[in-house]
């Protein structure tokens, strides 16, 4: 069993600019969402948090996650591991165009189980994720780079 994901393809960037002692960080890829930090670090920070957010906010409502844009040299944010598996798991359910009913049935869960699968607040194990994948016949392959 493989766990992790290659994050690189769902790192955004992030328009950074200053005003006053305040930096602003925005997420051009969400329709101009917005956090700011007392400095460039803090913002990031709040970046990724609210990469975070939008992404459960638009999973919850059945809304698109648009792939990330060029870096065009910018900073970029990512997804936790752990979101991004269910991202894709996401995106592999969808394309399989099965009902989370079904893919229940398929697990031996409920469908209320599965669909914390998709939540991006609740910490499913690796494992159940894993397991998912496989049952729509995808491979989990943790890759790992350095920074």
């Amino acid at each position: 069993m493989s766990f992790g994901i290659a994050q690189a393809s769902l790192a955004y960037p992030v328009m950074l600019s200053r005003e006053g002692k305040t930096w602003l960080a925005r997420l051009p890829d969400f329709d101009d969402s917005m956090t700011q930090g007392k400095s460039r670090a803090a913002a990031l920070d709040m970046a990724a948090d609210l990469l975070e957010t939008v992404v459960s906010h638009r999973i919850a409502a059945g809304l698109p996650v648009p792939r990330p844009s060029a870096t065009r040299g910018r900073p970029l944010v990512q997804l936790s591991t752990l979101s991004a598996a269910k991202l894709h798991l996401r995106d592999a359910f969808t394309a399989a165009g099965i009902s989370q009913a079904a893919l229940a049935r398929r697990l031996g869960q409920t469908p209320q189980q599965v669909g914390r699968l998709f939540d991006l607040r609740h910490r499913s194990a690796m494992a159940q994720i894993d397991q998912a994948m496989r049952t729509l016949n995808r491979q989990i392959v943790v890759q790992v780079k350095a920074t």
